[in-house]
């Protein structure tokens, strides 16, 4: 199969594999007591496509707003740089490559932080596979987020490019059906390698 860039095969398998499932239909099973919690900066998500630019949704305002997090506690921020731009106006989900937009925002984060928080950067963005992984391939990021529900050309090849590349996998589960997904389409098939890292959004 030829590894595609996400929003390409999800619009290909759109249409032959959906998944629901309810809460009910899954087993409870134990908690952790202690569980590593990561939280991503949010006001990006006033933007929409087409918006006029938000002071929300600058790079220096996402930095600050990701340094407060770390500062809080959180062991690690998962990057998304969707609809944030540049002091030139430039989107860097958009106008620079991904490996550009990770260093734009990891730059200043390390600078006043070093290494005591963990960068999670999304691999979503590119307009080839080969570009959506070089964040990870260029040693940016210690996990990145797999969604088990993502298209099979984008998530077998992910996951393996991220193991080989010694980036660990992060199953990000937005329904409780994803967590059936992962198991079958992931774990029974050994695809992802243990210990399995989850995050439920």
């Amino acid at each position: 199969m030829e590894p595609m860039p996400l929003w390409e095969a999800a619009k290909k398998e759109m249409e032959s594999d959906q998944f629901s499932a309810t809460a009910e239909s899954q087993p409870t099973g134990d908690i952790p007591a202690e569980i590593a919690i990561n939280v991503a900066v949010a006001a990006r998500l006033e933007a929409s496509e087409g918006s006029s630019p938000n002071p929300s949704t600058s790079l220096e305002n996402y930095v600050d707003e990701a340094s407060k997090v770390i500062e809080a506690g959180a062991c690690g921020v998962p990057l998304d740089c969707t609809f944030v731009t540049d002091n030139k106006g430039r989107r860097l989900d958009r106008d620079l490559l991904p490996v550009e937009a990770y260093d734009a925002v990891l730059e200043p984060l390390r600078a006043r932080f070093g290494r005591r928080f963990i960068a999670n950067l999304n691999v979503l963005h590119g307009s080839t596979f080969e570009e959506c992984m070089s964040p990870a391939c260029a040693g940016l990021a210690k996990v990145a987020p797999c969604a088990p529900g993502h298209p099979e050309a984008f998530r077998v090849p992910a996951i393996k490019t991220l193991e080989e590349t010694g980036v660990k996998p992060e199953l990000a589960i937005h329904s409780t059906g994803e967590i059936e997904l992962a198991k079958r389409r992931l774990i029974d098939t050994g695809i992802l390698k243990k210990p399995y890292n989850w995050t439920f959004l």
